[in-house]
């Protein structure tokens, strides 16, 4: 059983700042989130125009079980506007890439991330479901 908590960010880019976004994601919040708040970043990808809506990114963030996730969103509120004011100049950077997105929480146990991938309800919007079915029917047999 796997006792970590995880966020996947589905986040919507502006224009063509892609990888601008995935640049300041990775080098200069990962280290801050995992030192200072024990947040492990998974992965960072780009969902590119045959495998969603587009331009966004995911973002997989790895807590300490639910402990760890209350405890690096309870930093979150303590400054103006519902941010860490350590990170006003992070916060001010990203905006100029990002115009928002989604961050549900998913608790996972070995084999749910195999099960449920972050990027699949955006897949499911932008894709076709009777091509997704029938790939899905061939795969099993009659």
């Amino acid at each position: 059983m796997n006792d970590r908590v995880y966020i996947h960010e589905l986040i919507d880019i502006i224009g063509h700042h892609r990888a601008r976004y995935m640049q300041h994601m990775t080098a200069n919040w990962g280290p801050i989130g995992q030192e200072e708040r024990g947040q492990l970043c998974y992965g960072v990808w780009a969902l590119i125009g045959s495998t969603g809506a587009w331009p966004k990114t995911v973002n997989m963030w790895e807590h300490e079980g639910w402990s760890g996730l209350a405890a690096s969103l309870a930093t979150e509120t303590v400054g103006r506007g519902a941010q860490d004011p350590a990170l006003e100049r992070w916060w001010a950077g990203a905006a100029e890439f990002r115009s928002g997105g989604d961050d549900p929480v998913d608790p996972h146990h070995r084999g749910a991330l195999r099960r449920r991938r972050p990027w699949g309800r955006v897949r499911a919007r932008a894709g076709d479901r009777r091509a997704r079915n029938r790939r899905r029917s061939a795969r099993t047999g009659p």
